[in-house]
């Protein structure tokens, strides 16, 4: 800033200057201008303004009369246009006022001017000085600048060398006054940050204590005495956080309680300096010394389980305990030794009333100026307190645990053991029959595929049989399903004994077996086998009441490649020759298909079947069920009809059995439950709200995904459960009592009538048969075609015994008038049969229901009819 100022007050001296001499030779010749330019005399004006031209400083000058016509110039003029040029004008004088005329230039220059203009007057002798005019004189600016060139040097070369004396003065000053201690605190912060181990110096303070001087009050000084508190405070804390990590590391690897005394008394003796230390209950019995016994000192061995006349010294205190030593020289008037100097308690279960004593002096800096314990000490203490019963809570509960590890592992491996047991007999129940013990269907299709493949890639020949046992069902009913399932075991070893060990013996069902003769030699080994099979029926099978049964048995065989190539196709062709071979002699039959062509159309009707569903060759008719008392219209029964494009009427006895035993029995009874659901919603709609029954077959009965369907179906056409009546064979209820119980409570849950259908043709157990949520029995056909006294009996205790049990009755097959009163008179409920009237299409139906009037009555004539 003085620099600066400095040049502006040089500049303006030049210029003050050049102005002063502008006004000297502007004073020199205004004489001659004057009269010049009285007597109007251009020529002597230009001539004196030629002479000032020559003056070094004379840029140019003009003379000008008071009309501002110029009357002479040189070295400035005026251009052609007469236009004038702006400069700086910075004309100057004390005595006259300055013009701030514009300055003519010529055209070519643009270099600025300084002008200094002088009033002309002309004093006559006679009269007063009168203004005639006035000279105007420029000098370039270039001549200012060049001088100021030279001063501007000169000024900042000396302000420089006095800048750079006062950088030296100030930075000598500041490097030893503030910066060296500023270094020396910074080196010292950083050091002290980097210290990790225990009584480490982190840096060189001796200059620190230099500054740290007590008579010192300045800052440095100040902040020189708070580091040095500061870093005795922090190496500290590191010694304490060194060590309790480190015993923190060997305590959580300690295996004994004799590593974890070792392991403490080893860091707190860096810590603080103690002598030795013990472990004792309150009675002074030592369990642990870190001394042996031998050099442990004489006052010591009094604190062994031999002497415990050692003086308390607050042994019973659950806190950490200190005690000076000069303080129980005092108390005790004992040798310091003798007393515990620092006591700290084991929190630890099973180590209850157990101490750690530390015998000696604790280093001084760990005490405060009254000889007692630092803030930071009794931190670290009550830290190394809580981690020593922390270890040895985890030690004890370790050695619990592992005991228990070891129990839980002993059961582990025993449960093992019995899940693989189970799972085994999961895994052979899965694929085995539980009454037999023999493959089930399942796995005898899963091997039939398997010797289809070995059979393909080597060329082998094998055979499957289809077996069924005949007259089984009266088995059944004659002495009980306990005799049938002793007939089925009986049959089934025979079988099996009768058979290869490569050959495969399957219970399909039922009475149904199954076999597979591997490496077959045509017809010639499957006859020699079947005899063997047949001949194993001879002997007759002896019941637990002594009853002796004679089985017997019906075998039909299909051999691959010969007769087909497929599981399917060979099942289903050992199948025909099994129905072949109830019509033979022989007991067994081999497919042969030029000898059986009713049963490749057979076959092939079975194949069509399929189709059949999806081309909309299938119709239900529906029978009347009619109210026995009033006659009138109750319900329809859906009975499926197959109307097959080139065959014509199929009837139901030609392909419904056959396709119980096969696949299509599902897909059917879904499509008879749909159809059934669809004709319901619309009687619905006419008004008639009836309920239609459907048939279940055993086969079907038993899929445990039946149930969600028919729910699915229900829900889809929207209508009510109680439209649709399921009807289920005795037999089929009874085969597997806890599986029907759980089928048809599901059934009832949804709101379905159950209805049992062929009651008294099997064996039931009226206990059981009271368990079940049934809504109706339905009397079998066989009980009302002979009117025979024992057929009375039979249909009376039904009818009674439904009654009982609040279920309806329903008889079946009614074609006569006589049978009809028999029934009215006993009670029954509901009736169906030919006298009634025969099934009908749903066309029909409608028109019978319209036909009755108000309340689906519907009164049908007791004739035959048509």
């Amino acid at each position: 800033m003085v620099t600066s100022w400095q040049l502006y007050v040089e500049y303006n001296s030049i210029e003050k200057e050049l102005m002063v001499k502008l006004e000297g030779v502007a004073n020199s010749f205004k004489d001659g201008i004057g009269k010049a330019l009285w007597n109007i005399d251009n020529d002597s004006i230009a001539f004196i303004l030629a002479g000032i031209k020559k003056i070094e400083i004379i840029s140019g000058a003009k003379v000008t009369n008071l009309q501002n016509d110029l009357q002479g110039a040189v070295g400035v003029y005026v251009n052609n246009d007469g236009e004038y040029l702006n400069s700086n004008t910075n004309a100057v004088d004390s005595n006259l006022e300055v013009s701030q005329d514009k300055v003519i230039v010529r055209p070519e220059s643009a270099n600025n001017y300084y002008e200094y203009t002088l009033a002309i007057f002309f004093e006559e002798s006679t009269g007063a000085p009168e203004l005639i005019g006035f000279m105007s004189l420029y000098s370039n600016q270039a001549a200012v600048f060049q001088r100021f060139k030279k001063s501007f040097v000169i000024i900042i070369s000396i302000a420089l060398i006095k800048t750079f004396a006062l950088w030296l003065i100030f930075l000598y000053f500041a490097n030893n006054v503030v910066a060296k201690p500023l270094t020396d605190l910074a080196n010292a912060t950083e050091a002290l940050s980097k210290s990790d181990k225990l009584h480490r110096q982190p840096y060189n303070i001796s200059q620190l204590k230099l500054l740290a001087d007590p008579d010192k009050n300045d800052e440095i000084s100040t902040l020189a005495k708070s580091f040095l508190g500061m870093q005795n405070s922090i190496l500290e804390k590191i010694d304490n956080l060194y060590c309790i990590n480190e015993m923190a590391i060997k305590l959580s690897q300690s295996t004994t309680t004799k590593q974890v005394f070792e392991y403490v008394e080893r860091y707190l003796k860096t810590l603080f300096g103690c002598q030795f230390a013990i472990v004792a209950d309150k009675n002074n019995k030592v369990f642990w010394s870190s001394l042996p016994k031998s050099e442990l000192p004489a006052f010591a061995i009094k604190h062994s389980a031999d002497n415990d006349d050692l003086p308390d010294t607050k042994t019973h205190d659950r806190n950490i305990t200190y005690q000076h030593p000069s303080v129980a020289d005092q108390i005790h008037s004992l040798v310091k030794e003798e007393v515990a100097t620092l006591v700290l308690p084991i929190l630890a279960a099973g180590f209850e009333g157990k101490q750690i004593r530390f015998f000696g002096p604790l280093n001084i800096d760990r005490l405060t100026g009254d000889l007692q314990l630092t803030k930071e000490t009794k931190s670290v203490l009550q830290v190394v307190s809580v981690m020593i019963s922390n270890t040895l809570t985890n030690l004890n509960q370790r050695e619990v645990i592992e005991q228990q590890n070891e129990l839980l592992e002993e059961r582990v491996d025993e449960r093992t053991r019995e899940l693989a047991d189970v799972n085994a007999e999961l895994k052979h129940l899965a694929v085995h029959d539980p009454l037999t013990q023999l493959p089930n269907r399942t796995l005898f299709n899963d091997r039939l595929e398997q010797l289809i493949q070995l059979s393909e890639r080597e060329s082998r020949c094998f055979a499957v049989a289809s077996i069924d046992l005949t007259k089984f069902k009266l088995i059944n009913d004659n002495y009980g399903h306990d005799a049938g399932d002793l007939v089925l075991v009986e049959i089934s070893k025979r079988f099996a004994e009768g058979l290869r060990g490569t050959d495969t013996l399957a219970r399909m069902g039922g009475d149904e077996f199954a076999a597979l003769l591997s490496d077959t030699d045509k017809h010639r080994a499957i006859d020699t086998i079947m005899q063997q099979l047949i001949s194993r029926l001879d002997k007759p099978i002896v019941l637990q009441d002594g009853s002796q049964i004679m089985p017997n048995a019906n075998i039909g065989i299909a051999l691959y490649p010969d007769h087909a190539v497929t599981s399917e196709q060979l099942f289903k062709f050992a199948d025909i020759a099994m129905y072949n071979a109830k019509r033979s002699d022989k007991g067994y039959s081999i497919f042969c298909p030029d000898k059986n062509l009713q049963e490749q159309e057979f076959a092939e009707l079975i194949n069509e079947l399929e189709l059949a569903i999806t081309k909309q060759e299938l119709v239900l008719h529906y029978q009347p069920i009619v109210d026995v008392k009033t006659k009138i219209l109750n319900g329809f029964e859906a009975l499926i009809r197959w109307v097959h494009p080139v065959r014509g009427k199929i009837p139901p006895n030609m392909f419904i059995p056959h396709a119980e035993k096969s696949r299509h029995i599902g897909p059917l009874t879904h499509w008879v439950l749909s159809e059934a659901c669809r004709q319901s919603v619309k009687f619905e709609a006419e008004g008639f709200s009836l309920p239609i029954s459907v048939n279940l077959s055993p086969r079907v009965f038993t899929s445990p995904e039946l149930p969600d369907q028919l729910s699915a179906l229900l829900q889809q056409h929207k209508l009510p459960p109680s439209r649709i009546k399921l009807e289920i064979t005795e037999n089929a209820a009874m085969t597997n009592p806890n599986q029907a119980m759980e089928i048809i409570s599901k059934f009832s849950a949804m709101g379905c009538p159950i209805s049992i259908d062929d009651f008294g043709t099997g064996h039931s157990s009226l206990a059981y048969l009271t368990r079940l949520p049934l809504n109706e029995l339905k009397i079998d056909r066989s009980f009302l075609v002979s009117d025979s006294n024992s057929n009375r009996v039979v249909v009376e205790t039904i009818i009674e015994l439904a009654h009982a049990l609040d279920l309806k009755v329903v008889a079946e097959g009614i074609e006569t008038e006589d049978t009809y009163e028999l029934l009215k008179q006993r009670g029954c409920d509901y009736a169906q049969g030919y006298y009634f009237g025969r099934p009908i299409d749903a066309q029909r139906a409608m028109k019978l229901l319209k036909s009755t009037g108000d309340n689906n009555s519907l009164l049908l004539p007791p004739t035959n009819q048509t």
